[in-house]
C-alpha cells in the first residue's frame, strides 16, 4: 500500500505540473515565471510541511544518495551568489534554485512507477492544452489576448520559451505512451504527441526544431543499444525504471 507522505506528493507534483504551464498573471513585469516561480514555491512549502509531518519511517524516505545529490547541487550553485557582481540579482536565481531543489526533494518521493505514470499522464494532459491554445494563436481562431512578446506563445509569454517547453516534454510522452497499458490512456498520450509537434511547427523556432532532432535520434539510439524499450526497462526494478524516466 503507498505511504500517505507518497500520495501526498504524487498529488502535489501532479498539481504542479498542471497548473504551472497554464499560469500568468496580467500586468507584472515577466508575467509568466515570476508567478510561476512564487505557485512553485507556495506548492514546495506546503509539500515540504506536509512530509515533515508525515515522515516517520526510514522507508517513507526517499534514497539518502538521491537527496545528497539534490543537496550538493542546489548548495553548489547558491554559493555563487557570493562572487556574483549583481547581488540582487543573484539573490533572485538562489531562490530559483533553492525552490527547484526543493521540488526535486518532493519528487524524489514519487519514484515508483504508478507515481510516475499519474504525473506523465499530467503533463500529457496539460501539454495537449496548451498546444491547443498554441495552434488556435497560430490561425487566428482564440487566445489573442493572453499577453505575449511574440505569439504564439499559448500560456508562456514569448514562442521560444514555449518551444523550450515542448521540446522537454515530448520525449517524456512519447515514453510514457509506448509504455502505457491501458489503450485509451495511451490513445490520448498519442494525441497530446501529435498536438505538441503540430504547436511546436506552429512557434517556427528552427533551435527547437534542432533539439528535438537530437533528442530522436538519441532515442533511437538507446533502441538499437537496448533492443527496444521495454526489453530495457524490464530489467530494472519499478522504482529505478521510475527514476530512469
Amino acid at each position: 500500500m503507498t505511504s500517505l507522505p507518497t500520495r501526498i506528493s504524487v498529488a502535489a507534483v501532479s498539481a504542479a505540473t498542471f497548473l504551472l504551464p497554464l499560469l500568468f498573471v496580467r500586468g507584472v513585469y515577466d508575467f509568466t515565471r515570476w508567478p510561476r516561480l512564487l505557485a512553485l514555491q507556495i506548492v514546495v512549502v506546503a509539500i515540504l510541511t506536509c512530509l515533515l509531518q508525515f515522515v516517520k519511517k526510514s522507508e517513507d524516505q526517499p534514497s539518502g544518495r538521491l537527496v545528497w545529490m539534490i543537496a550538493a547541487f542546489v548548495g553548489w550553485q547558491i554559493l555563487s551568489v557570493f562572487w556574483a557582481p549583481n547581488k540582487i540579482e543573484a539573490a533572485f536565481r538562489a531562490s530559483q534554485i533553492a525552490t527547484f531543489g526543493f521540488f526535486a526533494l518532493a519528487t524524489a518521493y514519487t519514484l515508483f512507477w504508478q507515481g510516475v505514470r499519474d504525473v506523465l499522464r499530467t503533463i500529457g494532459l496539460v501539454t495537449s492544452l496548451v498546444s491547443i491554445i498554441c495552434i488556435a494563436q497560430y490561425w487566428g481562431l482564440a487566445f489573442s489576448s493572453i499577453p505575449t512578446a511574440g505569439n504564439p506563445s499559448a500560456t508562456f509569454g514569448y514562442r521560444n520559451f514555449l518551444a523550450t517547453y515542448l521540446v522537454t516534454v515530448l520525449p517524456t510522452i512519447a515514453i510514457a505512451a509506448w509504455l502505457e497499458d491501458r489503450p485509451r490512456v495511451q490513445q490520448g498520450l498519442i494525441v497530446a504527441c501529435a498536438l505538441a509537434v503540430t504547436a511546436l511547427l506552429c512557434t517556427r523556432t528552427r533551435g527547437a526544431w534542432l533539439a528535438l532532432t537530437a533528442t530522436c535520434l538519441a532515442t533511437g539510439t538507446g533502441f538499437v543499444a537496448f533492443g527496444g524499450l521495454r526489453s530495457a526497462l524490464g530489467s530494472f526494478t519499478p522504482k529505478r525504471a521510475a527514476f530512469g524516466l
